[in-house]
């Protein structure tokens, strides 16, 4: 399982899910470009490349947000890609091209694209294939484009290496990939039984044990134990990048680079190396222990800066999907006072006693999961702070604090080119796209319309395919129940039993899906 060509074998043998990276998604790479000083080409109507793209799920995804670029991917498993245009074709896409095609041996057949995608290729492929992906790019990459790119990380990848050698040595003479797994999991699961505290290597060999035996069978195969996984050194990279005349921009999520994260990891790299990004960079994965990064890359002579100007939110759009902590004495919360609020997210936590920045928020909370335009979410300040408010001061607040928020903290304010198109309650006739509805029909983690994975229960996966549209609630209702009747979907009652849904919980469930991003309509 060592060459090159037991690949092609792998991928056809188990196919990868359906995913959206939302970070690979071209607006997201335009915001950092432009908030860097690059002119990156208007998303709406781009030309993307997404460089093993699977079955084209990443892409599919792309187009309910992008529905006039242009969107190709390539992949070398035909019968992947066989598979991707069978599902696309159904979702009624039409700017989705999947093509089979090495990446390798791609010359000069493919054409100029103002983004230029590689997840989960670099530390997958052989270093010849590696200087073959930075040679593509470079080619294929427009004057002012943008290119993402995916890979393992040194030294935060060390224990997963550990592990990795010792269960490839395990299952060194199974060829089969459906054996393969189960014995992987099998000596996984003895791994974990016999060092129940990581033994030598301690905690972070548990947690890494832990996260590779909660991985599905094919992250298991084709990432973790893969016939090739070379964890690199960012500094390391970028060398080679540069080699192709690639410059470093950021990662697509900037908190999680030296250059903008505010955790103390990143502080002190920067205390040291203020001058020296990438060795900033370098030092901060090291101590923060960084086991993946999301590099993107532009061409060298770009006109780069590292000092954001805060008025290129003028022409964004915002999206927050933050909660209030409410007051402790019960009391409505007041953006024009002194109290600070604090939001929360998923990921973190944003605390502010600023009555502009208040305002702006709680709007942006009001208005979630939909992005709405800075002179709207300015225009809304206005009105809740009245005479207190200072045109230009209050402004040039909001705009800072936006894009340190967004610069800074993970999955806190997104900025964005364009509007998403979904809304924040379902209308009388509830709508998700096309490809959530296709991909609802066999799998439990759906793409919203803001490009990230979301998890759904059954009696969601069941309604997801109903709501194109056409269905009042009422009838919604009914071929929901006639879908539990058939035994089309499974409700589990508290004491196993099958069941049928609590009253209501149709309305919960479109309640959870537009706050999920997943309704148009």
């Amino acid at each position: 399982m060592a060459a090159e060509g037991d690949l092609v074998r792998v991928y056809d043998a188990i196919h990868y899910p359906y995913l959206a990276h939302a970070e690979s998604h071209p607006d997201r790479l335009a915001v950092i470009a432009r908030l860097h000083g690059i002119a990156a080409a208007p998303v709406a109507n781009a030309r993307v490349l997404d460089i093993g793209c699977a079955g084209g799920g990443n892409l599919a995804s792309m187009s309910m947000s992008l529905p006039n670029a242009d969107l190709l991917g390539i992949d070398i498993s035909a019968a992947q890609i066989e598979e991707g245009r069978a599902a696309i074709t159904a979702a009624g896409i039409k700017n989705v091209t999947l093509q089979t095609l090495d990446f390798i041996e791609a010359g000069k057949s493919l054409k100029k694209f103002d983004y230029v995608i590689a997840h989960g290729v670099f530390s997958w492929v052989s270093r010849d294939a590696q200087d073959e992906l930075f040679s593509l790019i470079s080619r294929c990459l427009s004057p002012n484009g943008v290119a993402y790119v995916s890979y393992n990380t040194r030294p935060g990848c060390q224990e997963l290496m550990a592990i990795r050698d010792a269960t490839l040595y395990e299952i060194r003479a199974i060829d089969d990939p459906k054996e393969r797994i189960a014995r992987a999991r099998d000596y996984l699961a003895w791994l974990g039984e016999s060092l129940p505290d990581g033994g030598a290597r301690g905690r972070r060999f548990i947690d890494e044990l832990a996260r590779m035996q909660a991985s599905d069978d094919q992250t298991l195969l084709h990432d973790q134990l893969a016939p090739f996984n070379s964890p690199i050194h960012v500094n390391k990279l970028v060398a080679r990048a540069a080699r192709y005349g690639l410059w470093y921009l950021c990662d697509a999520q900037p908190p999680l680079s030296a250059d903008h994260s505010l955790t103390p990891e990143a502080q002190i790299a920067r205390a040291r190396y203020s001058k020296e990004l990438v060795e900033a960079e370098q030092h901060f994965d090291i101590l923060a222990n960084t086991r993946l990064r999301r590099s993107l890359f532009c061409h060298r002579g770009s006109p780069l800066t590292r000092d954001v100007d805060p008025k290129l939110v003028d022409d964004m759009f915002v999206s927050f999907l933050g909660h209030p902590v409410p007051a402790e004495n019960g009391a409505a919360l007041d953006p024009t006072d002194a109290s600070t609020i604090t939001f929360r997210t998923a990921q973190a936590n944003l605390e502010t006693n600023r009555p502009p920045m208040k305002a702006a928020l709680l709007h942006l909370v009001s208005v979630a999961p939909r992005a709405i335009s800075f002179a709207e979410l300015l225009a809304a300040v206005r009105d809740v702070l009245g005479q207190s408010f200072d045109a230009d001061a209050d402004a040039a607040e909001i705009r800072q604090g936006l894009v340190d928020a967004f610069l800074s903290t993970v999955g806190t304010v997104t900025l964005r080119t364009l509007p998403t198109p979904c809304v924040s309650e379902a209308g009388e006739h509830p709508m998700t796209t096309t490809w959530a509805r296709q991909v609802a029909r066999f799998s439990t983690r759906i793409p919203n319309v803001d490009h990230h994975m979301v998890n759904v229960d059954s009696v969601v996966q069941g309604l997801l395919p109903l709501l194109d549209g056409t269905r009042d609630r009422a009838t919604l209702e009914a071929e929901l129940a006639a879908k539990v009747e058939r035994g089309e979907i499974v409700v589990l009652m508290p004491d196993g039993k099958r069941g049928k849904p609590a009253p209501g919980a149709m309305d919960r469930a479109l309640r959870g899906l537009a706050r999920s991003s997943l309704l148009i309509a």
